[in-house]
C-alpha cells in the first residue's frame, strides 16, 4: 500500500471505531499477522482516538510465547499498540478465547491478510474439519489446530462465521501475487479464501 492510501484507510477505520466509541462507548478491531499490515498499524497507533475503549484482538495467532518471534501478538505490541494506541486494551484469542466469544459483536473492523497457498487467518486446506470451518453458517467458533502452515506451529483461529460477524472486512493484498491469489480465490473452491470472497453476510473490501 502506497502511504497516501494507508493513511486513507487509517482514517476510514477510526471513523468506524470513532462512530461506535460514540454510540455505545467501546469499539472493536480485530487484525492480523504479518508483514501486510505493519505500515497500517504504525499509521493507526498515530491517530489520537480514545483508544483505551478499543478493543484489539486477532482473528489468529500461532501457540507460542507472546515474546516469539513468530507470535502475532507480538508483532501488534510492537506495531500497532505504540504511541497512542499503547492505551488499548488488547484481548488474547490464545489466552482469552471465551472473552472473545461472549464479546459484544458484531466487531467493528476486521482486518485480513491472504497467503499465497490462499489460506486467511489460519484457516488452511489442509486444516481438519476444514468445511466445517469455512461455513459461513456454523456456529462461532475458536479452533485450536495442530501445528501447521510455514512456520509449522499449533495455532488458534476463528472460524469463517465469528470473522463475518464485523460491520466491516478489510482484506490486504498488497502485491501483485496476492492480488492473483484473489482474482484465482474467486472462482477455485480448494482455495479457503474462495469462502471469505463468496459469502453473503459481509461486504469485502480489497486493499491494493
Amino acid at each position: 500500500m502506497l502511504q497516501d492510501s494507508t493513511k486513507k484507510l487509517s482514517f476510514s477505520i477510526v471513523e468506524s471505531l470513532n462512530l461506535s466509541i460514540n454510540k455505545t462507548n467501546r469499539a472493536s478491531l480485530v487484525v492480523s499477522g504479518g508483514s501486510s499490515p505493519i505500515p497500517l498499524f504504525n499509521q493507526l497507533s498515530k491517530e489520537k482516538i480514545d483508544w483505551s475503549k478499543v478493543d484489539i484482538l486477532l482473528c489468529d495467532d500461532r501457540v507460542v510465547a507472546s515474546n516469539h518471534k513468530h507470535s502475532n501478538e507480538g508483532l501488534v505490541r510492537k506495531e500497532l499498540m505504540i504511541n497512542f494506541a499503547k492505551d488499548a486494551h488488547y484481548i488474547s484469542i490464545k489466552s482469552n478465547p471465551d472473552t472473545i466469544i461472549k464479546l459484544s459483536k458484531p466487531f467493528d473492523v476486521s482486518i485480513l491478510g491472504i497467503g499465497l497457498d490462499g489460506h486467511f487467518a489460519s484457516l488452511f486446506q489442509n486444516l481438519p474439519n476444514i468445511n466445517d470451518a469455512l461455513n459461513q453458517d456454523f456456529d462461532e467458533q475458536i479452533i485450536f489446530t495442530d501445528p501447521i502452515g510455514t512456520p509449522k506451529y499449533k495455532r488458534v483461529t476463528m472460524n469463517l462465521s465469528m470473522i463475518l460477524n464485523s460491520k466491516r472486512c478489510i482484506l490486504l493484498a498488497c502485491n501483485k501475487d496476492k492480488l492473483e491469489v484473489v482474482s484465482d480465490g474467486m472462482t477455485n473452491q480448494n482455495l479457503p479464501i474462495h469462502y471469505l470472497l463468496n459469502q453473503d453476510k459481509v461486504n469485502i473490501e480489497i486493499i491494493n
